[in-house]
């Protein structure tokens, strides 16, 4: 009990001597748990909003002019089997009459075509499990159906999106990256003057047979310290955050809708700090490996 009452004392002291860089030391660490958490949450909440688009989205299928209506619902529910989800069989009548109906007052311009100028279609919705990235795989497996001519599912957006999710993901995880070598550097920093402050106290310490273990356990709980109270820091950026946009009245935020929500949970908020404690604790084992030797 005296050696830990022994550790904080010198912790306290050391926090004492130059509170402002310690200050800013446990900002930086709330500044890039902060990025660091809400890039890892958009990127996930990004990936969920596109695996959501991707099992909404419908394909389109193009029948051949040969197929009659019954083949053709007999397709649409091999179609509807193949995905896992549901299918729809489209008469020619109903997709002029849709095409009339978005023209609105252009639809003059349809008077030159014949009656049924548009082929039978086969509206398919994939079953809720399927995202973006599993859509090539169903158009491929639809199109080798029988009758079925051509499949349209949005290829180009749909690759364009299933691109900007892995970008995020990969992006978030080289900023973390970078993020927490930075900031484990300037914890580090403050460490090493902690101790260049304390050298004659820590060798006389040495050389009435303190343990090594009993010389670092201050700058540990110094280093701990500082990280938890950034965690601290970016828990309360957090809340603010989500407080701030329930009190703007536009409809659903970009926390609920990218997942940056879910880090003002409790647990979130002590995920942050302890978090926050143990990139303190690792940065002061790495600055005291170099500097008590």
């Amino acid at each position: 009990m005296r050696i830990l009452a022994f550790a904080l004392g010198g912790a306290w002291e050391s926090i004492r001597r130059a509170p402002l860089s310690h200050l800013i030391a446990a900002l930086t660490v709330g500044a890039t748990l902060v990025v660091a958490a809400g890039a890892g949450a958009i990127a996930l909440g990004l990936r969920e909003l596109l695996d959501d688009w991707g099992s909404r989205v419908e394909l389109t299928l193009y029948l051949s002019d040969d197929l009659d209506e019954e083949a053709g619902r007999r397709l649409a529910a091999e179609a509807a089997r193949t995905v896992g989800g549901s299918a729809r069989w489209v008469a020619p009548e109903e997709a002029m009459e849709r095409l009339r109906q978005a023209l609105g007052d252009e639809e003059g311009l349809l008077t030159d075509l014949p009656r049924l100028a548009l082929p039978a279609t086969i509206e398919v919705r994939p079953g809720g499990t399927a995202g973006v990235e599993h859509l090539p795989h169903l158009a491929e497996a639809l199109s080798r159906l029988p009758g079925v001519e051509e499949v349209d599912w949005g290829r180009g957006l749909a690759q364009r999106l299933a691109l900007v999710g892995r970008f995020a993901e990969r992006a978030s995880a080289v900023l973390l990256a970078v993020l927490l070598l930075g900031t484990a550097l300037l914890v580090g920093a403050v460490i090493r003057l902690s101790v260049h402050a304390r050298r004659d106290e820590i060798e006389i310490l040495q050389l009435l047979g303190a343990t090594d273990a009993f010389v670092r356990l201050p700058f540990l709980l110094e280093g701990g310290f500082a990280g938890g109270a950034g965690g601290l820091a970016a828990a309360v950026a957090f809340h603010l955050l989500a407080a701030w946009e329930r009190g703007q009245d536009a409809g659903p935020t970009i926390t609920a809708d990218l997942g940056v929500g879910l880090l003002t949970a409790p647990l979130a908020s002590l995920a942050l700090v302890l978090a926050g404690m143990l990139l303190g604790v690792t940065a002061t084992v790495f600055a005291l490996g170099r500097e008590l030797r």
